[in-house]
């Protein structure tokens, strides 16, 4: 076989046999730990290195072999060569070392490194930095003699944040790091059912609780299909409620309407206009009665919601009572089609949501003749069939229409051979609470975070109402090495998305997802929850961190981070477990950064420290021993800066004791500091 020299260095000869590169090390300049190491590490290749790299032992010297390719000397960089290359090594698990033209080779145009040998390394963010700094320099002009000369002594005197505008491209390689890994993490297809709209009704009772709960029932009821529009219909009577809970606050429920559409969460808030004559025509065209009452005698709501199903503008219609609880066992499971279907059969009225059941068997739907009573709570209506079939028996007694619209529309199920069906899938299915339970502090919200959690009580099971046995309610986490805590803060589906995804994301999903729902941002905790139970994260919900470490049990590492941050490498888990297993967390330690941040004005340890490096910690640490958590911590867990110990970029965490902090090697949290756009 033909061998062509193709160079020969500090660490041995490479030569071309046949379809093959072959380097051959100088006997004993690496030993066999260095030897086995390399070709552990040449295992985790992928470009911009060579593919099928080998790495062995052959009649008593090292070698490396890989197929040979078509490839280009490097005599200069552009800009785009160094960031792709960069940000490709910036997620990978090894890194090189000994950046320089000569050990670079461009392959249909992009940089391939083609030096392995003892500049291989495991990933490190120090080494990583470094890396930057020196395509920096090259790509800027400094010859390959001066970079291998003068490195060096860059590093010891003042370090490479001291290079002019090193800084800004460093954080431009990391945010395209983050950014790329973000790009490779799971995405949820969300289509939109173009011929249904979600119409949750509400009264002035509702004020309390009303934000948190249209969240919760938008958020869980909008997947795998969007809504064509979800509207909130608001019945403005402040008095004689029937089974009075609350005293009504119109002005509160107008607020957080206002508040539902500005996120978002809801397209449109309608209001019945208060005219009798307009209440005169709503009950002539639906039941052929001369009543001028907007309500029955009991004070059951008749008007205002005929009047909004004639706003809508679909042909099919899911309204919801604004206080359900929605349980999801399987986010892909499509509800919406199925309870579309069931409609395809004559004389069906409407389809109620099921219920949950002892059984996990599907229930075909069904309803004998003349049954089931509409479902009123939550239940999907096709409303052309409705206009073509009023109207419905009525009576007017005392001046009041003796039935509410779900009641007339009962008796025509029986005088027209109709029905309203029942059953369905167990996967999705609602629970509905009574007015008593709202009068216990606490209950509806305890038993939202279980629902939301996934937990349903045994006791609950085939029932349509809740059962109001608070013990029944709690929460038991299950068993993981870490825990993800994630705080809800204001800002944007997207970036809440990307807080989720980057968790979906992860190599090791071998780990626990908390989201603290303390009623601060009822609107980012129900969409975060959501979002969590879509990607299969299985979410724990609790009012705040102490409850949670009350409920949970052993040992584990609680890893904090707010909702508009995220994960930015796929083994970030992985990382983080090797961490804890080997080493543990002392009590007030944090996983710290310090190798490769130098003196930097924005980097450095002095920023970190308060200026002296290793000697204080923050007291505010993103990471804790579940066994050694401090309460202090647990009240201001959410209160003051975070140490951002092991992220991209650093905010300025508050002294604390004198104690090593740990060191983790590569990108685990991203926190859009150092003036990095969040998009």
């Amino acid at each position: 076989m033909d061998e062509i020299l193709l160079g020969e260095g500090n660490e041995g000869r490479v030569y071309r046999r046949g379809n093959e590169v072959v380097k051959i090390f100088k006997t004993g300049l690496i030993s066999d730990e260095v030897g086995f190491r390399l070709a552990e590490l040449a295992q985790s290749f992928r470009c911009p290195f060579p593919e099928d790299v080998c790495v062995q032992k052959v009649d008593g010297e090292w070698i490396v072999r890989y197929p040979w390719f078509q490839s280009e000397p490097v005599y200069e960089l552009t800009e785009n060569d160094v960031i792709d290359y960069l940000v490709k090594v910036g997620g990978m698990d090894v890194i090189a070392d000994n950046f320089k033209f000569t050990n670079l080779r461009r392959r249909q145009g992009m940089l391939i490194y083609i030096d392995i040998g003892v500049h291989i390394k495991p990933f490190n963010r120090s080494i990583f930095r470094d890396v930057c700094a020196k395509a920096f320099l090259l790509l800027n002009g400094l010859d390959e003699d001066r970079l291998l000369s003068e490195f060096s002594d860059l590093r010891q005197s003042g370090g490479v944040s001291q290079i002019p505008g090193f800084t800004q491209f460093y954080e431009r390689i990391v945010s395209r790091v983050a950014e790329d890994y973000w790009q490779r993490c799971p995405q949820l297809a969300n289509d939109t059912a173009e011929d249904v709209t979600l119409l949750i009704k509400c009264c002035a009772m509702d004020f309390d609780y009303l934000e948190r709960q249209v969240s919760h029932i938008v958020n869980r009821l909008s997947i795998p299909r969007r809504f064509k529009e979800v509207v909130l219909s608001i019945d403005i009577r402040e008095k004689g409620f029937l089974r009075q809970h609350a005293a009504g606050d119109i002005s509160a429920i107008l607020e957080s309407s206002r508040k539902l559409v500005a996120c978002g969460i809801v397209n449109r808030v309608i209001v019945a206009p208060d005219s009798k004559t307009e209440i005169h025509n709503i009950n002539m065209r639906w039941f052929g009665a001369a009543c001028n009452e907007s309500h029955t005698e009991s004070g059951i709501p008749v008007y205002s919601q005929l009047w909004a199903f004639e706003q809508i503008k679909t042909t099919y219609v899911l309204q919801a009572d604004c206080d359900v609880l929605i349980y999801r066992e399987d986010f892909t499971h499509d509800f919406l089609s199925e309870m579309i279907k069931a409609h395809e059969v004559i004389g069906v009225m409407g389809v109620g949501f099921n219920i949950p059941k002892s059984s996990q068997e599907i229930s075909p739907y069904f309803a004998p003749i003349g049954g089931y009573k509409p479902e009123v709570r939550l239940g999907l209506f096709n409303l052309e069939r409705w206009m073509q079939s009023l109207p419905w028996p009525n009576i007017v007694e005392n001046g009041y229409l003796r039935y509410a619209w779900y009641q007339a529309l009962h008796e025509a199920l029986g005088q027209n051979g109709w029905r309203c069906l029942r059953g369905g899938d167990p996967r999705t299915v609602y629970i509905h609470p009574l007015n008593s339970a709202k009068k216990f502090h606490g209950l509806l919200d305890n038993v939202r975070r279980c629902v939301e959690s996934g937990k349903i009580p045994t006791l609950q099971r085939d029932k349509w109402d809740l059962v109001e046995v608070e013990s029944s309610w709690c929460i038991t986490p299950d068993c993981y090495e870490i825990f993800v805590v994630i705080q809800p803060v204001q800002t944007s589906r997207q970036i809440n998305e990307r807080c989720v995804r980057s968790l979906a994301g992860q190599i090791d999903r071998d780990f626990g997802a908390v989201v603290i729902d303390d009623a601060s941002l009822p609107l980012q905790s129900a969409e975060l929850v959501t979002l969590l139970g879509c990607y299969s994260l299985s979410p724990l919900i609790v009012p705040s961190l102490r409850e949670f470490l009350a409920l949970s049990q052993g040992r584990f590492l609680i890893i904090h981070i707010n909702s508009d941050e995220a994960l930015m490498s796929d083994n970030a888990i992985v990382q983080l477990k090797q961490a804890f297993g080997e080493r543990g967390l002392s009590v007030g330690t944090c996983f710290c950064d310090s190798d490769g941040l130098r003196s930097s004005k924005r980097f450095g340890l002095g920023q970190i420290y308060g200026g002296e490096t290793f000697k204080s910690v923050c007291i505010h640490p993103r990471c804790h021993d579940s066994c050694k958590f401090i309460d202090e911590n647990c009240q201001s867990f959410s209160k003051h800066p975070r140490c951002t110990t092991f992220d991209s970029f650093t905010e300025i965490p508050l002294p604390g004791s004198n104690i090593k902090p740990e060191v983790i090697a590569g990108f685990v949290v991203w926190n859009g500091m150092g003036g990095v756009s969040n998009k």
